[in-house]
C-alpha cells in the first residue's frame, strides 16, 4: 500500500510521522490512540530501557538513535558495534 501513498499523496516534504499517518488514513487503515506504548521525547518522555514501549520518537541524529537502540537491546553503552552485527 505505501507505493498507493508514494503516488498520490505530495509527502516529499513530510516528516516520517506525517507521512505514516496520511498514508495509513490513505489506505483506509484503522487507528486507535494508545500513547502507553510510544516513548516520545516531545510529549510524555522517552525511555529507551522500557520493555513496556514499542516505538520511540524522534531521535533524528544516527547516534541518538543507536544509543536508543542500544538501551532498547539491554546493550552496554557506546555499542555501536553490536548494532552493526546485529544487521548482518
Amino acid at each position: 500500500g505505501s507505493w498507493r501513498c508514494r503516488r498520490d499523496l505530495p509527502w516529499q516534504a513530510w516528516g516520517e510521522d506525517y507521512f505514516m499517518t496520511h498514508c495509513m488514513d490513505h489506505i483506509g487503515v484503522g487507528r486507535f490512540s494508545d500513547f502507553g506504548i510510544l516513548g516520545d521525547m516531545v510529549c510524555i518522555g522517552s525511555d529507551c530501557g522500557d520493555p513496556g514501549v514499542a516505538s520511540f520518537h524522534p531521535f533524528k541524529s544516527i547516534e541518538t538513535w543507536h544509543k536508543c537502540w542500544n538501551r532498547a537491546n539491554r546493550l552496554p553503552a557506546g555499542s555501536d558495534e553490536e548494532f552493526r552485527s546485529s544487521q548482518v
